[in-house]
C-alpha cells in the first residue's frame, strides 16, 4: 500500500507572495503549486508524506509572514493525490499560441485548436503557465521570438518559457537555473518536447552563461531582479530586448530605474491584475 500523503494550503494577500514563496522554498514539499485567487489573493497548495509534514506549518508560516495565517492541513489516504491532482487541471491557454496540459504526455496527441502544446506537470518547481506572470512573459516571448533568436531564460523553473521560445523557432535557448530541485525538472520537462533539443540547461548563475542574447526573460522575484540585473544588461546583444515579470505593481517603478541605471530603455509595460511585466531594451 502507498504511504499516506498530506496537502497543507493557504493564501495570502499578492503582496506576500515574495515571502509566502520563500517560505516554501525552503520546505522540503513532494509538490507545491500557486494559483491566484479572489480578492488579490494568492493560493498554495504544498503536497508532503505524512512522516515529512512540516509539524506547526501554520505557526511557522505565520512567524515567517509576520501576521496569523490560516493553514488546512488534510490527509490524502490513497497515497494517488498526484494523480487526483493532475484530473482535476484541465488544458489551457496561454497566449495566442500556446496550450498548456498539467500533466505527462500520452504516447502521441495533436494540437489543440492550431495551438502548441507544451505538458507542465504541477511539482515542486513553480510555472505551470497559469499564473499571470508566466501568462505576460509568454505574450512578450510570442511577439519577440523568431527563428534567428538566440534566447536566454533566467530562472527557469518548470522551464515553461524555455519551451515557448524553442518552439517558436528560436536558434537557440539557454536556460538557467540555480535551484537543483527545479534545475531536475526543468530536464525531465525538456525530454518530452521535440524541440527543446536546441535548449541548453545551465544549472548555476547567469556568471555561467557565454554569448550575447537577442531576447532575454526573466521571471522572478523582484529582489532577485535588482541583483541580477547587471547581468541581464551586459548578456543582451546591443538593440535586443528583456522581459522581466514576477513585479508588484508597487514595484515597477523602482525596478524601471535601477534597468535606466544599467543603460536599459524601458519600452513597454503591461499589467494582469496585481502583476507587471516590464519590456526593456538596450540601445544600439
Amino acid at each position: 500500500m502507498s504511504d499516506p500523503w498530506v496537502r497543507v494550503s493557504f493564501s495570502v494577500p499578492a503582496e506576500l507572495m515574495e515571502a509566502a514563496l520563500a517560505w516554501v522554498q525552503g520546505e522540503d514539499s513532494l509538490g507545491a503549486e500557486t494559483r491566484d485567487v479572489a480578492e488579490g489573493k494568492v493560493a498554495f497548495q504544498l503536497y508532503f508524506t505524512a512522516k515529512g509534514c512540516p509539524e506547526a506549518a501554520g505557526q511557522r508560516l505565520s512567524q515567517a509572514l509576520g501576521r496569523g495565517i490560516a493553514v488546512e492541513i488534510e490527509s490524502v489516504p490513497d497515497g494517488r493525490w498526484e494523480e487526483n491532482y493532475y484530473q482535476g487541471l484541465a488544458p489551457f491557454s496561454v497566449g495566442d499560441r500556446f496550450v498548456i496540459y498539467p500533466g505527462d504526455p500520452p504516447e502521441a496527441e495533436g494540437n489543440r485548436e492550431g495551438r502548441i502544446a507544451l505538458w507542465i506537470p504541477p511539482g515542486r518547481a513553480f510555472g505551470t503557465g497559469d499564473h499571470a506572470t508566466t501568462q505576460l512573459c509568454v505574450r512578450s516571448l510570442e511577439r519577440q521570438v523568431g527563428p534567428n533568436s538566440h534566447v536566454l531564460d533566467v530562472g527557469t523553473g518548470s522551464g515553461i518559457l524555455a519551451l515557448a521560445a524553442a518552439s517558436l523557432g528560436a536558434a537557440r535557448v539557454v536556460a538557467v537555473e540555480v535551484d537543483l530541485e527545479a534545475a531536475r525538472v526543468a530536464r525531465e520537462n525538456f525530454r518530452h518536447h521535440p524541440f527543446a533539443t536546441k535548449v541548453e540547461l545551465v544549472v548555476g548563475t547567469t556568471a555561467m552563461v557565454s554569448g550575447w542574447f537577442d531576447v532575454v526573460v526573466a521571471n522572478l522575484r523582484s529582489g532577485i531582479l535588482r541583483e541580477t540585473m547587471a547581468d541581464l544588461a551586459y548578456l543582451l546583444r546591443p538593440g535586443a530586448s528583456a522581459v522581466l515579470s514576477g513585479i508588484l505593481a508597487p514595484e515597477a517603478e523602482g525596478l524601471e530605474m535601477v534597468a535606466q541605471g544599467r543603460g536599459l530603455e524601458v519600452t513597454g509595460q503591461t499589467a494582469c491584475g496585481e502583476w507587471v511585466a516590464l519590456e526593456l531594451a538596450k540601445p544600439r
